[in-house]
C-alpha cells in the first residue's frame, strides 16, 4: 500500500490542487496554546508545500488549516468551538 507522501507525490505529477490542511487539536497533539498549535499547523502546511513543489514547480498548494479543543474532561473534540473561526 503506498504512503500518504507517495500519494500526494502522484497528485503533484498531475498537478491536481492538493489541501494539507492538518487538523490538530490543542491539548493534544500541540501545545494547548492557540499560537503554539498554529506553529506546529503551519510547519506541517509547510512540509506539504515542501514535498509537493520540487515534484512540480509552481503546482497549486491549498494552504490551511483546521483546528479544534480537546475537552480534557471527556477527552472528545469539540467540534464547533470558537477557535474554528480564528484560524486562516
Amino acid at each position: 500500500m503506498p504512503s500518504i507522501n507517495e500519494g500526494v507525490i502522484e497528485f503533484a505529477k498531475a498537478r491536481v490542487p492538493l489541501a494539507h490542511a492538518p487538523g490538530r487539536m490543542p491539548g493534544a497533539s500541540t501545545p494547548i496554546t492557540l499560537a503554539g498549535e498554529h506553529a506546529v499547523c503551519n510547519a506541517e502546511c509547510l512540509a506539504g508545500v515542501a514535498l509537493v513543489q520540487p515534484v512540480s514547480p509552481g503546482a497549486p498548494v491549498p494552504y490551511g488549516i483546521n483546528t479544534s479543543v480537546l475537552d480534557m474532561r471527556t477527552e472528545n473534540v469539540c467540534y464547533g468551538s470558537p477557535e474554528w473561526g480564528w484560524v486562516g
